[in-house]
């Protein structure tokens, strides 16, 4: 099950859930899990600590159709290599002057599919100020057995924002990392800042470290000033005319309805009879 956070809300969706709130210990030089012919690595010093990285996409369970979870290394170093395996299929290796690690769509779709329920490793190795390969202690993330539905609807908005026409909503795919407008708040004229993180939950209730929605660029929450608000995961994409749903929106009969500002949750149309009359 996958849970999807966010502040004040938690959305279920079948088995998953989106929700939208090192001392270093050297080991003696052994055998690296990988080679390079241009590089000399076989003598690189293995450590016992795991890498820094941002994001934080270590010890979590992740769905076999979801997006690469490309990442930055924040080890200092001249130059970086990235292995990613399993006990199955063909592993990907990436090479990378500046720690950014971009992983190809299609080697990883292929590996998570091959090793449904099984552990999947990033092994990542840094070249030190002194030109000597430093290999750090694998990262182990496991893959579940069920997909995450392939979308997920959300409200796109900046950090302060004054009238409806600011806020969009939008529709990304957790399989690719592709985004698509449905409709923005232009079209309706005048009218806290969270990230979405994934979350699994197996079948006894066990909720498992949440993770951050990956994007394309490893940088992108660096600079992100808008919000991912009431999101909801769906199974396919909407196919929706954005002329027709302003049309709607606009029409009448209308009601007024008062929305809290900081939850954005939609309250009860009909206020409750007071106790005394219930009674």
């Amino acid at each position: 099950m996958y849970i999807k956070l966010r502040l004040f809300q938690t959305i279920m969706k079948r088995r998953f859930i989106v929700v939208g709130v090192c001392c270093s210990a050297i080991i003696p030089a052994g055998l690296c899990l990988v080679s390079c012919s241009s590089e000399n690595m076989e003598n690189c010093t293995l450590l016992a600590s795991e890498p820094n990285i941002t994001l934080d996409y270590s010890g979590i369970a992740i769905p076999p159709n979801i997006a690469p979870l490309n990442f930055r290394i924040l080890e200092k170093g001249k130059y970086y290599r990235v292995k990613i395996h399993s006990e199955r299929g063909k592993p990907i290796e990436i090479a990378s002057k500046k720690g950014s690690i971009r992983i190809p769509l299609k080697k990883w779709r292929a590996l998570l599919n091959a090793n449904k329920g099984n552990k999947v490793f990033i092994d990542v190795y840094v070249k030190n100020a002194d030109n000597k390969w430093l290999q750090f202690k694998p990262i182990a993330n496991t893959i579940a057995e069920e997909d995450i539905d392939r979308t997920l609807v959300y409200r796109f908005m900046k950090s302060i924002y004054n009238a409806w026409k600011d806020i969009g909503i939008y529709q990304r795919s957790l399989t690719d990392c592709d985004v698509s407008l449905i409709i923005h708040g232009r079209s309706f004229g005048e009218g806290a800042l969270t990230r979405t993180y994934i979350s699994y939950v197996d079948e006894t209730g066990r909720v498992r470290k949440p993770f951050v929605l990956p994007q394309k660029d490893p940088d992108y929450y660096n600079s992100l000033l808008e919000t991912y608000t009431v999101p909801e995961l769906v199974k396919s994409k909407i196919k929706a005319n954005k002329s027709l749903l302003a049309r709607i929106a606009r029409s009448k009969p209308s009601e007024a309805v008062k929305v809290p500002i900081i939850t954005g949750a939609t309250p009860k149309t009909a206020q409750p009879e007071p106790w005394w009359q219930r009674e």
